[in-house]
């Protein structure tokens, strides 16, 4: 999952559905549906970081880490409805890969990004770039007016019922951040305790992803 590109870019939607990126320019590579029964149903933050440290290293699929990641995060009592996890590629013909893992579909896919995608969005727009390359660290509320959504994506996420966007660089082994983003639709959006929780468990993402 590492990569050293620092142009790697995440919410490509707006940009398929402007017509400006082609269906080839992002891949599906990955596409999983964790059964009702295999799904966690309790779980604490300190298990989840627990666990980070040493069974994550055993699978083989990124995919299928961050998967269990989400739901464990959810059965912690994270209210969570999305969750991503970007980081760039070495690839020669991709530059970045993204997992996407929504609770209303019960869903993680894996997409890899083309290198043509680089400067479709301007960098200042670009809240992959402004936390894998400048480690920014994002909060925005999403039940808030139009004008105040400075992202393309935060609309998209609004219409799907989100409440609250969380984003946050994960320091790796590598010179350009991964980045984590969680996305609740509970009425209010995360506590203060939750995004706390929410750092202390991504963090420990990088021991994986390296």
């Amino acid at each position: 999952m590492a990569g050293t590109n620092p142009r790697t870019v995440g919410d490509v939607s707006q940009a398929m559905q402007a017509g400006v990126l082609l269906p080839e320019h992002v891949r599906v590579v990955g596409r999983m549906t964790r059964p009702p029964e295999e799904r966690p149903v309790h779980d604490t933050i300190d298990d989840i970081a627990e666990w980070l440290l040493e069974p994550p290293r055993q699978i083989a699929e990124g995919i299928l880490t961050f998967d269990e990641f989400a739901w464990r995060l959810l059965a912690a009592g994270i209210p969570l409805l999305r969750a991503t996890f970007h980081t760039a590629t070495l690839h020669p013909q991709f530059l970045g890969t993204t997992v996407t893992w929504w609770r209303d579909t019960g869903e993680s896919v894996r997409v890899m990004i083309a290198h043509e995608v680089a400067g479709v969005i301007p960098n200042e727009q670009n809240p992959v770039w402004r936390v894998c390359r400048e480690r920014e660290t994002l909060r925005r509320r999403l039940d808030v007016p139009d004008e105040e959504l400075d992202f393309s994506i935060l609309a998209e996420l609004r219409e799907r019922g989100g409440t609250d966007y969380f984003a946050l660089p994960v320091a790796g082994a590598y010179a350009i951040a991964y980045m984590v983003t969680f996305v609740t639709d509970r009425p209010g959006g995360f506590t203060g305790k939750e995004l706390a929780d929410l750092t202390r468990a991504a963090q420990r993402l990088s021991i994986a992803a390296d």
